[in-house]
């Protein structure tokens, strides 16, 4: 989105970004549409809050092969780069890891009789 003055300049002159061929087009304000995401709801039993059992289980992965992208700086809790496998994870977080792909953690809804806690995570489809 762009102001008028703009709109011209950038329609005529914007053929490239990076080694991508682009085609832009003028559209009214009231054209415009929102992106609704789509989420798809996940119910979950953990044995803790902690990041790496939690993305694990999300992304159907062992805490091993998670730990790698989190201690490398590839997992974000909130849009911050964290590095801590062992954090633990509040209702309302957003985490996103590279290549694996964007969840909001919804709702704790409280521990199993056994003891682990259940969890309702809306993932990004």
């Amino acid at each position: 989105m762009v102001t008028e003055e703009l709109a011209d300049f950038i329609h005529l002159h914007l053929q490239q970004v990076h080694r991508v061929h682009v085609m832009t087009s003028i559209v009214p304000l009231d054209q415009l549409q929102p992106i609704i995401p789509k989420l798809q709801e996940m119910n979950l039993s953990v044995a803790s809050m902690r990041l790496d059992g939690i993305v694990s289980d999300v992304c159907r992965l062992s805490r091993a092969k998670v730990m790698i992208p989190i201690k490398a700086g590839r997992c974000k809790v909130n849009w911050k780069v964290e590095e801590d496998p062992s954090r633990p994870l509040a209702e309302g977080d957003t985490i996103s890891m590279k290549g694996f792909g964007r969840f909001v953690l919804t709702s704790v809804q409280g521990e199993t009789k056994k003891g682990r806690i259940r969890l309702t995570i809306a993932k990004y489809v």
